[in-house]
């Protein structure tokens, strides 16, 4: 899962998406952004603790 991540996030996915989160883009944005699955966005923001629900 992670190497599809990184094709989506780019080399640095937690920090692009701590960055998006920053941005207030809900999972829903960013999972279209980046065109993972809402659930994915969801999950790597428990997996890497980044705020907010999403």
């Amino acid at each position: 899962m992670l190497q599809e991540v990184i094709g989506h996030l780019g080399p640095w996915p937690r920090d692009a998406l701590a960055a998006m989160i920053d941005y207030s883009r809900s999972n829903t944005d960013i999972g279209r952004f980046c065109a993972l699955p809402e659930k994915t966005v969801a999950a790597l923001r428990k997996l890497w603790s980044c705020p907010g629900v999403g």
